[in-house]
């Protein structure tokens, strides 16, 4: 699947839940992987998720869908708390390690 720009406009102007699946999974990973490559964890919690818990579980449920269950489950733990500021470098190397697969993943679903 070659994302559509026109999908992330529209999820951003209707929601991300305006998009059916698999596009709706596939703009909550591109999205979230781009904004762990750029500033990690850090950022990624900065980040204000207008969709609240829904955003959040469909970012998690998308690194599931398309077979990053280790990376979903760290996003589970990381969105819950459970993940420690001490450990964020562990972790975030799994995403930036894997972010190339997780973006060609996406292109060829």
């Amino acid at each position: 699947m070659k994302l559509d720009r026109n999908l992330f406009k529209k999820a951003k102007e209707n929601g991300i839940t305006s998009l059916p699946i698999p596009e709706r999974y596939a703009v909550a990973v591109y999205t979230t992987q781009g904004v762990i490559d750029n500033g990690g964890f850090d950022y990624l919690l900065e980040n204000n998720f207008p969709e609240g818990r829904l955003a959040i579980d469909t970012i998690i449920n998308g690194y599931d869908f398309f077979g990053f269950k280790k990376e979903a489950s760290i996003l589970n733990k990381l969105f819950n708390g459970k993940i420690n500021r001490s450990e964020y470098n562990k972790y975030e190397k799994i995403f930036f390690n894997n972010s190339e697969n997780i973006y060609n993943t996406i292109d060829n679903y």
